[in-house]
């Protein structure tokens, strides 16, 4: 049974309303400090999340790393570029990716949540999953107002947020894959959906108790039971470059908090890991 539900952050979901104190970690060297907070991408409105150990994090941070703006510009750039890249090529629609029974399967998905199967079948099968994805997490309750980067960007000073991608280089994560693996994304979100809300619940109580194990075993190992292409691509390439920016961070002797997805935190593969690969001291602090 494939287990996980991946947006451009991978995790996705929080449910529930008890304490929580998610994972967070330290890396330091002799004049430097910066934080590492895993997000999730969407919400239910009021689910507590934020503890004295961030809040701590936050007031003492000169900068504040995300993995993309998510100002209104950027959002609007984000669906410019998700259409230029998402769009099928001249003679070919979404039904050509998949096979008959994997279209019968999807156009049910759909339908189940009111939508028309022939509005996405213009689309690339990367679009029309990550599409289905936000669609069917948002019928279960869940909001993008109410996610971690969307309440910490609120909180944080626009004058000292730093980015570590752009909003093409996000979206070519997924078009730059070949038609094979997207297709397997959208028959893998398409077979979630069958399944049940079980698996989201899950990965959500993980995230929100700390419990990276069982986190890495959702979120990551399932996505390379996928596609290990999936995985590398979406996962390991970019703590790589992120682990090479923190390291150039870390020359100097500023104090930063860095908040993204937090299937890349966990791991061997995760940010933390990497640090320590690298011979910089890294402690879990929460």
């Amino acid at each position: 049974m494939r287990k996980f539900l991946i947006g451009l952050g991978a995790s996705l979901l929080a449910i529930g309303h008890a304490a929580a104190e998610p994972a967070m970690w330290k890396a330091s060297d002799e004049d430097s400090e910066i934080y590492l907070f895993g997000s999730i991408h969407l919400l239910d409105k009021g689910a507590p999340w934020q503890t004295e150990a961030l809040d701590k994090a936050l007031s003492l941070a000169d900068y504040y790393y995300y993995e993309l703006a998510m100002d209104a510009e950027a959002q609007a750039l984000m669906q410019t570029l998700a259409l230029q890249y998402g769009t099928a090529p001249e003679g070919k629609t979404l039904s050509s990716y998949l096979t008959e029974e994997q279209k019968t399967a999807f156009d049910a998905a759909v339908t189940s949540y009111g939508m028309s199967p022939a509005t996405l079948e213009p689309y690339r099968p990367w679009l029309a999953y990550l599409t289905l994805s936000v669609v069917s997490v948002q019928a279960a309750g869940f909001d993008p107002a109410s996610g971690v980067e969307t309440i910490m960007m609120a909180q944080t000073d626009d004058e000292k947020e730093r980015y570590f991608e752009t909003a093409e280089q996000q979206i070519r994560f997924f078009a730059d894959m070949p038609d094979d693996v997207q297709a397997k994304l959208l028959v893998t979100v398409v077979e979630q959906i069958e399944e049940g809300p079980e698996v989201m619940t899950n990965m959500a109580n993980a995230w929100r108790s700390g419990d990276v194990q069982t986190l890495d075993e959702i979120v990551n190992d399932s996505m390379a039971d996928v596609s290990d292409e999936v995985y590398q691509t979406l996962i390991v390439k970019r703590n790589k470059a992120w682990v090479e920016e923190i390291r150039t961070l870390m020359e100097g002797d500023e104090e930063a908090v860095i908040i993204v997805g937090a299937g890349h935190l966990i791991g061997d593969d995760g940010v933390p890991a990497l640090l320590e690969a690298e011979g910089i001291k890294v402690e879990r602090i929460q």
